[in-house]
Protein backbone atom coordinates (compact mmCIF):
# COMPACT_ATOMS: atom_id res chain seq x y z
CA UNK A 1 0.00 0.00 0.00
CA UNK A 2 2.98 2.57 0.64
CA UNK A 3 4.58 1.50 -2.79
CA UNK A 4 1.44 2.34 -4.27
CA UNK A 5 1.08 5.47 -2.74
CA UNK A 6 4.67 6.67 -3.42
CA UNK A 7 4.11 5.66 -7.17
CA UNK A 8 1.35 8.73 -7.22
CA UNK A 9 3.03 10.87 -5.12
CA UNK A 10 1.55 10.03 -1.47
CA UNK A 11 3.23 10.21 1.60
CA UNK A 12 2.42 7.80 4.36
CA UNK A 13 1.95 8.79 7.44
CA UNK A 14 1.30 6.35 10.61
CA UNK A 15 -0.53 7.28 13.53
CA UNK A 16 0.13 5.68 16.96
CA UNK A 17 -2.42 7.17 19.44
CA UNK A 18 -1.69 4.45 22.74
CA UNK A 19 1.55 3.56 24.42
CA UNK A 20 -0.03 1.58 27.11
CA UNK A 21 -3.57 0.27 27.64
CA UNK A 22 -5.08 1.84 30.65
CA UNK A 23 -8.45 1.96 29.98
CA UNK A 24 -10.66 5.38 30.75
CA UNK A 25 -10.87 7.30 27.06
CA UNK A 26 -8.99 4.75 25.48
CA UNK A 27 -12.21 1.93 25.47
CA UNK A 28 -13.60 4.02 22.97
CA UNK A 29 -16.77 3.88 24.39
CA UNK A 30 -16.97 0.47 23.65
CA UNK A 31 -18.78 -0.85 27.08
CA UNK A 32 -16.86 -2.70 29.11
CA UNK A 33 -13.59 -2.15 27.51
CA UNK A 34 -11.86 -0.09 30.36
CA UNK A 35 -12.35 -3.37 32.40
CA UNK A 36 -9.81 -5.09 30.46
CA UNK A 37 -7.05 -2.92 31.16
CA UNK A 38 -3.71 -5.45 32.29
CA UNK A 39 -6.21 -8.81 31.13
CA UNK A 40 -5.14 -11.08 28.04
CA UNK A 41 -7.68 -9.63 25.53
CA UNK A 42 -7.76 -10.16 21.77
CA UNK A 43 -6.96 -7.29 19.72
CA UNK A 44 -4.99 -5.87 22.72
CA UNK A 45 -1.26 -5.69 23.53
CA UNK A 46 -0.79 -7.17 27.26
CA UNK A 47 1.80 -7.66 29.64
CA UNK A 48 3.09 -4.00 28.72
CA UNK A 49 3.65 -2.41 32.55
CA UNK A 50 5.49 1.49 33.92
CA UNK A 51 8.83 -0.77 34.41
CA UNK A 52 9.07 -2.41 30.32
CA UNK A 53 6.78 0.63 28.90
CA UNK A 54 9.54 2.97 27.29
CA UNK A 55 12.08 -0.34 26.57
CA UNK A 56 9.50 -2.19 24.55
CA UNK A 57 8.29 1.00 22.83
CA UNK A 58 11.99 1.52 21.55
CA UNK A 59 12.18 -2.00 20.14
CA UNK A 60 8.08 -2.15 18.88
CA UNK A 61 9.50 1.13 16.80
CA UNK A 62 12.27 0.03 15.61
CA UNK A 63 11.01 -3.31 14.32
CA UNK A 64 8.06 -1.19 13.53
CA UNK A 65 10.53 0.15 11.03
CA UNK A 66 12.37 -2.33 10.06
CA UNK A 67 8.91 -3.92 8.51
CA UNK A 68 7.70 -0.76 6.70
CA UNK A 69 11.17 1.11 6.21
CA UNK A 70 9.60 3.48 3.63
CA UNK A 71 7.38 5.19 6.10
CA UNK A 72 7.16 8.69 5.57
CA UNK A 73 6.13 9.90 9.28
CA UNK A 74 5.10 8.67 12.48
CA UNK A 75 2.13 11.03 14.14
CA UNK A 76 1.82 10.26 18.19
CA UNK A 77 -0.51 11.42 20.68
CA UNK A 78 1.58 12.86 23.17
CA UNK A 79 -0.70 13.47 26.46
CA UNK A 80 -2.03 11.15 29.07
CA UNK A 81 -5.04 10.17 26.84
CA UNK A 82 -2.34 7.92 25.23
CA UNK A 83 -2.15 6.08 28.46
CA UNK A 84 0.77 7.87 30.10
CA UNK A 85 0.86 9.13 33.50
CA UNK A 86 1.54 13.07 33.60
CA UNK A 87 4.85 12.07 35.27
CA UNK A 88 5.91 9.40 32.72
CA UNK A 89 5.35 11.32 29.82
CA UNK A 90 8.56 13.82 29.58
CA UNK A 91 10.92 11.10 30.26
CA UNK A 92 9.21 8.68 27.90
CA UNK A 93 9.43 10.74 25.41
CA UNK A 94 12.97 11.45 25.92
CA UNK A 95 14.00 7.64 25.84
CA UNK A 96 11.54 7.28 22.39
CA UNK A 97 12.87 10.31 20.72
CA UNK A 98 17.05 9.86 21.54
CA UNK A 99 16.16 6.08 19.87
CA UNK A 100 14.62 7.25 17.23
CA UNK A 101 17.73 9.78 16.69
CA UNK A 102 19.78 6.86 16.49
CA UNK A 103 17.85 4.35 14.21
CA UNK A 104 16.02 6.95 12.06
CA UNK A 105 17.00 10.94 12.58
CA UNK A 106 15.01 11.79 9.33
CA UNK A 107 12.04 10.53 9.86
CA UNK A 108 9.63 13.45 10.54
CA UNK A 109 7.14 13.22 13.39
CA UNK A 110 4.16 14.84 14.03
CA UNK A 111 3.64 15.84 17.81
CA UNK A 112 0.09 16.24 18.98
CA UNK A 113 -0.85 19.69 20.67
CA UNK A 114 -3.01 18.73 23.46
CA UNK A 115 -1.59 18.49 26.46
CA UNK A 116 2.46 18.67 24.88
CA UNK A 117 4.46 20.20 26.90
CA UNK A 118 7.22 22.58 25.99
CA UNK A 119 9.90 20.65 27.42
CA UNK A 120 9.53 17.93 25.27
CA UNK A 121 8.92 20.06 22.04
CA UNK A 122 12.56 21.00 22.98
CA UNK A 123 13.59 18.01 23.65
CA UNK A 124 12.46 17.16 20.03
CA UNK A 125 14.17 19.52 18.51
CA UNK A 126 16.87 19.75 20.29
CA UNK A 127 18.10 16.06 18.98
CA UNK A 128 17.88 17.62 15.56
CA UNK A 129 14.68 15.53 14.90
CA UNK A 130 12.07 17.19 11.97
CA UNK A 131 9.66 17.45 15.00
CA UNK A 132 6.12 18.94 13.95
CA UNK A 133 3.64 20.07 16.01
CA UNK A 134 -0.08 19.29 14.67
CA UNK A 135 -3.34 20.69 15.92
CA UNK A 136 -6.63 21.06 15.64
CA UNK A 137 -8.11 23.89 13.60
CA UNK A 138 -11.57 23.87 14.93
CA UNK A 139 -13.06 21.54 17.89
CA UNK A 140 -13.35 18.42 16.87
CA UNK A 141 -15.84 19.81 14.00
CA UNK A 142 -15.91 21.23 10.92
CA UNK A 143 -16.37 25.39 11.80
CA UNK A 144 -16.17 27.70 8.85
CA UNK A 145 -12.46 28.13 7.18
CA UNK A 146 -10.95 30.77 9.42
CA UNK A 147 -8.55 29.99 12.39
CA UNK A 148 -11.01 31.15 15.67
CA UNK A 149 -9.62 34.17 16.52
CA UNK A 150 -10.96 33.54 20.57
CA UNK A 151 -11.37 30.43 21.79
CA UNK A 152 -13.66 29.61 24.38
CA UNK A 153 -12.62 30.43 28.00
CA UNK A 154 -12.58 26.61 28.91
CA UNK A 155 -9.76 26.23 26.36
CA UNK A 156 -8.02 29.63 26.23
CA UNK A 157 -4.89 28.47 28.75
CA UNK A 158 -3.98 24.65 27.34
CA UNK A 159 -3.67 23.42 23.03
CA UNK A 160 -6.82 21.64 22.91
CA UNK A 161 -7.52 22.94 19.68
CA UNK A 162 -6.51 26.17 17.22
CA UNK A 163 -3.29 27.67 17.49
CA UNK A 164 -3.37 28.02 21.26
CA UNK A 165 0.21 29.93 22.15
CA UNK A 166 1.89 27.64 19.45
CA UNK A 167 2.68 30.34 17.31
CA UNK A 168 6.33 31.43 17.98
CA UNK A 169 9.24 33.13 17.34
CA UNK A 170 12.08 32.98 16.53
CA UNK A 171 10.10 29.85 14.50
CA UNK A 172 11.82 26.38 15.08
CA UNK A 173 8.86 24.27 13.48
CA UNK A 174 5.73 23.93 11.34
CA UNK A 175 1.97 23.73 12.83
CA UNK A 176 0.06 20.83 10.89
CA UNK A 177 -3.32 21.69 11.01
CA UNK A 178 -5.91 18.85 11.92
CA UNK A 179 -9.49 19.15 10.32
CA UNK A 180 -12.16 17.17 12.28
CA UNK A 181 -14.42 17.21 9.95
CA UNK A 182 -15.75 13.70 11.29
CA UNK A 183 -17.23 15.29 14.37
CA UNK A 184 -19.53 17.19 11.96
CA UNK A 185 -19.90 15.65 8.40
CA UNK A 186 -20.15 12.25 9.23
CA UNK A 187 -22.50 10.72 6.78
CA UNK A 188 -24.15 13.10 4.74
CA UNK A 189 -22.86 14.00 1.03
CA UNK A 190 -20.29 17.23 2.19
CA UNK A 191 -19.05 19.44 -1.18
CA UNK A 192 -18.30 23.12 -1.17
CA UNK A 193 -14.92 24.34 -3.31
CA UNK A 194 -15.52 27.82 -1.63
CA UNK A 195 -14.71 25.97 1.23
CA UNK A 196 -11.91 24.42 0.58
CA UNK A 197 -9.93 26.96 -1.48
CA UNK A 198 -10.60 29.37 1.75
CA UNK A 199 -8.99 26.88 4.18
CA UNK A 200 -6.35 25.84 2.18
CA UNK A 201 -5.44 29.78 2.54
CA UNK A 202 -5.48 29.90 6.06
CA UNK A 203 -3.59 26.73 6.39
CA UNK A 204 -0.36 29.33 5.30
CA UNK A 205 -0.48 30.50 8.72
CA UNK A 206 2.82 30.33 10.66
CA UNK A 207 4.74 28.99 7.27
CA UNK A 208 2.40 25.57 6.88
CA UNK A 209 2.56 23.47 4.67
CA UNK A 210 0.46 20.67 5.48
CA UNK A 211 -3.01 19.82 7.24
CA UNK A 212 -5.44 16.55 7.74
CA UNK A 213 -8.90 16.05 7.16
CA UNK A 214 -11.12 13.20 8.63
CA UNK A 215 -12.09 10.56 6.09
CA UNK A 216 -16.07 10.39 5.20
CA UNK A 217 -17.67 7.83 7.75
CA UNK A 218 -14.64 7.97 10.09
CA UNK A 219 -16.39 7.71 13.10
CA UNK A 220 -18.60 4.78 11.40
CA UNK A 221 -19.07 2.18 14.01
CA UNK A 222 -17.55 4.18 16.72
CA UNK A 223 -18.02 2.52 20.50
CA UNK A 224 -19.26 -0.63 19.03
CA UNK A 225 -17.46 -3.57 19.56
CA UNK A 226 -14.47 -4.38 17.12
CA UNK A 227 -15.99 -7.87 15.74
CA UNK A 228 -19.59 -5.98 15.25
CA UNK A 229 -21.11 -6.40 11.56
CA UNK A 230 -20.69 -2.81 9.88
CA UNK A 231 -24.16 -1.28 9.49
CA UNK A 232 -24.46 -0.72 6.03
CA UNK A 233 -25.65 3.08 5.33
CA UNK A 234 -28.60 2.66 2.38
CA UNK A 235 -30.84 -0.48 1.80
CA UNK A 236 -30.03 -2.55 -1.23
CA UNK A 237 -32.01 -1.37 -3.72
CA UNK A 238 -31.47 2.18 -3.00
CA UNK A 239 -27.01 1.15 -2.75
CA UNK A 240 -25.72 2.39 -6.05
CA UNK A 241 -21.83 1.58 -5.43
CA UNK A 242 -19.44 -0.81 -4.50
CA UNK A 243 -17.88 0.29 -1.76
CA UNK A 244 -19.34 3.28 0.86
CA UNK A 245 -16.43 5.54 0.13
CA UNK A 246 -17.47 5.86 -3.47
CA UNK A 247 -20.63 7.84 -2.38
CA UNK A 248 -18.39 10.79 -1.04
CA UNK A 249 -15.92 11.15 -4.82
CA UNK A 250 -17.19 14.70 -4.64
CA UNK A 251 -15.89 15.27 -1.12
CA UNK A 252 -12.77 14.28 -1.98
CA UNK A 253 -11.78 15.17 -5.47
CA UNK A 254 -12.60 19.08 -3.90
CA UNK A 255 -10.49 18.57 -1.05
CA UNK A 256 -7.43 17.18 -3.37
CA UNK A 257 -7.78 19.29 -6.36
CA UNK A 258 -8.40 22.79 -4.62
CA UNK A 259 -5.91 22.36 -1.74
CA UNK A 260 -3.21 21.80 -4.15
CA UNK A 261 -4.68 24.02 -6.64
CA UNK A 262 -7.11 26.58 -5.10
CA UNK A 263 -6.99 28.60 -8.89
CA UNK A 264 -8.55 25.20 -10.19
CA UNK A 265 -11.95 26.45 -12.08
CA UNK A 266 -13.95 23.58 -11.19
CA UNK A 267 -14.40 22.36 -14.78
CA UNK A 268 -13.29 18.37 -14.05
CA UNK A 269 -15.95 18.08 -11.05
CA UNK A 270 -18.33 19.92 -13.49
CA UNK A 271 -17.61 17.21 -16.30
CA UNK A 272 -18.19 14.70 -13.57
CA UNK A 273 -21.53 15.60 -12.37
CA UNK A 274 -22.82 16.06 -15.94
CA UNK A 275 -21.32 12.11 -16.21
CA UNK A 276 -23.37 11.50 -13.55
CA UNK A 277 -26.90 13.46 -13.55
CA UNK A 278 -27.27 14.33 -17.08
CA UNK A 279 -26.96 17.53 -18.97
CA UNK A 280 -29.98 18.72 -17.05
CA UNK A 281 -29.66 17.64 -13.91
CA UNK A 282 -25.73 17.66 -13.56
CA UNK A 283 -24.84 21.45 -12.73
CA UNK A 284 -28.34 21.85 -10.52
CA UNK A 285 -27.11 19.17 -8.42
CA UNK A 286 -23.79 20.14 -7.81
CA UNK A 287 -25.34 23.56 -7.20
CA UNK A 288 -27.54 22.44 -4.89
CA UNK A 289 -24.70 19.95 -2.73
CA UNK A 290 -22.44 23.06 -2.42
CA UNK A 291 -25.02 25.01 -0.89
CA UNK A 292 -26.14 22.72 1.11
CA UNK A 293 -22.58 22.16 2.18
CA UNK A 294 -22.50 25.47 3.67
CA UNK A 295 -25.24 24.88 7.10
CA UNK A 296 -23.42 22.36 9.10
CA UNK A 297 -20.30 24.54 9.30
CA UNK A 298 -22.16 27.94 10.04
CA UNK A 299 -24.11 26.20 12.47
CA UNK A 300 -20.57 24.75 14.03
CA UNK A 301 -19.42 28.05 14.40
CA UNK A 302 -22.10 30.59 15.19
CA UNK A 303 -24.12 28.60 17.19
CA UNK A 304 -22.92 25.03 18.16
CA UNK A 305 -22.82 24.22 22.28
CA UNK A 306 -19.20 24.27 23.37
CA UNK A 307 -19.80 21.12 25.20
CA UNK A 308 -20.49 19.49 21.78
CA UNK A 309 -16.76 19.70 21.28
CA UNK A 310 -15.57 16.08 20.96
CA UNK A 311 -15.78 14.11 17.69
CA UNK A 312 -17.70 11.19 19.84
CA UNK A 313 -20.37 13.75 21.02
CA UNK A 314 -21.29 16.48 18.68
CA UNK A 315 -22.50 15.36 15.36
CA UNK A 316 -24.01 18.61 13.57
CA UNK A 317 -25.62 16.55 11.30
CA UNK A 318 -28.58 14.81 13.83
CA UNK A 319 -27.64 16.86 17.56
CA UNK A 320 -31.09 19.09 18.21
CA UNK A 321 -27.93 20.86 20.81
CA UNK A 322 -30.55 20.10 24.15
CA UNK A 323 -33.89 21.58 25.18
CA UNK A 324 -34.39 25.55 24.96
CA UNK A 325 -32.98 26.02 28.57
CA UNK A 326 -29.97 23.74 28.13
CA UNK A 327 -29.38 25.43 24.65
CA UNK A 328 -29.99 29.43 26.05
CA UNK A 329 -26.80 28.42 27.95
CA UNK A 330 -24.66 28.05 25.07
CA UNK A 331 -21.00 28.92 25.31
CA UNK A 332 -19.32 29.15 21.58
CA UNK A 333 -16.37 28.20 20.19
CA UNK A 334 -15.54 31.71 18.96
CA UNK A 335 -16.52 34.51 21.35
CA UNK A 336 -14.88 37.07 19.59
CA UNK A 337 -16.69 36.69 16.54
CA UNK A 338 -20.01 35.38 17.31
CA UNK A 339 -22.72 36.49 19.94
CA UNK A 340 -24.34 33.69 21.85
CA UNK A 341 -28.08 33.76 22.75
CA UNK A 342 -28.06 34.73 26.08
CA UNK A 343 -25.69 37.90 25.53
CA UNK A 344 -27.87 39.16 22.39
CA UNK A 345 -31.14 38.55 24.86
CA UNK A 346 -29.36 40.94 27.60
CA UNK A 347 -28.77 43.53 24.61
CA UNK A 348 -32.62 43.48 23.65
CA UNK A 349 -33.80 43.68 26.78
CA UNK A 350 -31.00 46.50 27.64
CA UNK A 351 -31.19 48.34 24.66
CA UNK A 352 -27.74 49.11 23.89
CA UNK A 353 -25.36 47.76 22.21
CA UNK A 354 -22.25 47.06 24.56
CA UNK A 355 -22.53 43.41 24.54
CA UNK A 356 -22.04 43.13 21.20
CA UNK A 357 -18.86 44.19 20.46
CA UNK A 358 -18.94 44.07 17.21
CA UNK A 359 -19.59 40.48 16.91
CA UNK A 360 -22.37 38.69 14.74
CA UNK A 361 -25.59 37.88 16.97
CA UNK A 362 -27.46 34.63 16.67
CA UNK A 363 -30.54 36.57 15.01
CA UNK A 364 -28.08 38.08 12.21
CA UNK A 365 -26.54 35.03 11.57
CA UNK A 366 -29.95 33.46 11.03
CA UNK A 367 -31.06 36.42 8.78
CA UNK A 368 -27.67 35.66 6.64
CA UNK A 369 -28.22 32.26 6.11
CA UNK A 370 -28.68 32.11 2.60
CA UNK A 371 -25.59 34.74 2.22
CA UNK A 372 -22.65 32.47 4.17
CA UNK A 373 -20.08 33.79 5.68
CA UNK A 374 -17.35 32.61 3.03
CA UNK A 375 -19.19 33.47 0.26
CA UNK A 376 -15.78 35.26 -1.33
CA UNK A 377 -13.46 33.27 -0.53
CA UNK A 378 -9.56 34.22 -0.68
CA UNK A 379 -7.59 32.35 -2.84
CA UNK A 380 -4.01 32.22 -2.62
CA UNK A 381 -1.46 33.20 -5.67
CA UNK A 382 -0.49 29.42 -7.43
CA UNK A 383 -0.86 25.67 -6.15
CA UNK A 384 -0.88 25.48 -2.48
CA UNK A 385 1.10 21.90 -2.83
CA UNK A 386 -0.99 21.42 0.58
CA UNK A 387 -3.42 18.17 2.28
CA UNK A 388 -3.59 15.21 3.79
CA UNK A 389 -6.33 12.56 4.36
CA UNK A 390 -6.53 10.99 7.50
CA UNK A 391 -8.23 7.34 7.28
CA UNK A 392 -6.59 6.06 11.07
CA UNK A 393 -10.08 5.30 12.24
CA UNK A 394 -12.15 6.68 14.65
CA UNK A 395 -10.82 9.67 16.50
CA UNK A 396 -10.68 9.75 20.29
CA UNK A 397 -12.88 11.84 22.34
CA UNK A 398 -10.65 14.16 23.49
Amino acid sequence: MIRMAHERGIEVTAGIWDHIYRGGVQGGGIPGASENAGKRVPGLVWGVTADNLAPYTKAALRRFIEVFPEIDAIQFRMHDESGLKAAEIQPFWHDVFASIRQTHPKLRLDLRAKGLPDAVIEDALDLGLPATVSTKYWMEQMGLPFHPTHINIENQRERRHSYADLLRYPQRYRVHWQLWSGGTARLLLWGDPDYVRRFAATARLYDGNSFEVNEMLATKMLGEPHDEKPLEILNPQYRYYDYEFERYWHFYRAWGRLTYNPEDGGGAWEHEFTQRFGPQAGIPVMNALRLASKVLPAIVAASYRYQNFPTTRGWAEMNRQGSLPEYAGEEGSDIQQFLNVREEAKSIVEGSDTACAGRKRPAAGSRRSRTPFWSKPARPRGPSGLGRTTSSGPPSPT
